[in-house]
């Protein structure tokens, strides 16, 4: 296993009874309710739920300097509750704390990072890559420089705009590297990278095939991401 990246605490009466390693979202049919699945959960005192408790659930993660960052707290209404397996699995409702929308995806990504488990992007759904990139974001942060001199990005294999960001942070940064979204994001990360260092300067992108990139994003969306280059200092080649 990695480093630890998720952590998931149980709650009851305002005391932390518990820790799980993983914790999945799976919804009853024809119903309000959910079964709440806590992987590997292990207490730090003995306690049973009854009908009608409410059992805290609050997640948080460490990014790649090893700080901790909150997540997401929410509650579960008790309706049931039951021990299979390595899960121990609690029937009820979700009840939201902190505002923050339930996504099993972000949980999902985190796990598999934390267990080396590889993610194929190409074979993800829209969605899916929509909490990938908000989970590179959140943590790698925004980089401060760039180590090469000279990038090439074939835009051939782009079939949606997310693919583009996606193919940007992983030439410029890596595995889990984060370079925005969308031209406003884009522009943060670059903004970031300009103020902190000048790796920028000199610096070579070739937009391989970049036909593509006008056919899936539009010419004026092209243009404003060569614009937010140029203006930091990129020189960008079109091929």
């Amino acid at each position: 296993m990695n480093k630890e990246i998720l952590e998931i605490r149980i709650v009851f009466n305002n005391v932390i009874i518990g820790y799980c390693s993983y914790l999945k979202l799976e919804k009853e049919m024809y119903t309000s309710a959910s079964f709440f699945s806590l992987k590997d959960f292990h207490f730090l005192k003995e306690v049973t739920f009854n009908q009608e408790d409410v059992v805290n659930i609050q997640i948080y993660y460490y990014n790649k300097f090893n700080v901790k960052i909150h997540l997401l707290d929410f509650g579960i209404f008790v309706i049931d509750d039951l021990i299979q397996d390595e899960y121990l699995k609690i029937f009820g409702l979700l009840i939201p704390i902190d505002g923050t929308i339930y996504d099993q995806r972000i949980i999902d990504i985190f796990y598999k990072w934390q267990n080396n488990e590889d993610i194929d992007w190409w074979k993800m759904d829209k969605d899916y890559k929509k909490s990938y990139i908000y989970c590179c974001g959140s943590w790698s942060g925004l980089s401060k420089e760039v180590s090469r001199k000279d990038y090439i990005i074939d835009c051939s294999i782009v079939n949606e705009e997310l693919d583009f960001y996606y193919l940007l942070a992983s030439t410029f940064f890596g595995n889990r590297g984060y370079f925005g979204d969308y031209t406003y994001t884009l522009g943060d990360c670059l903004t970031e990278i300009y103020t902190n260092s000048t790796s920028l300067a000199n610096l070579k992108v070739d937009f391989l095939h970049h036909e593509k990139i006008i056919k899936v994003l539009g010419l004026d969306v092209f243009n404003e991401i060569c614009f937010l280059f140029e203006n930091s200092g990129v020189k960008i080649l079109k091929k």
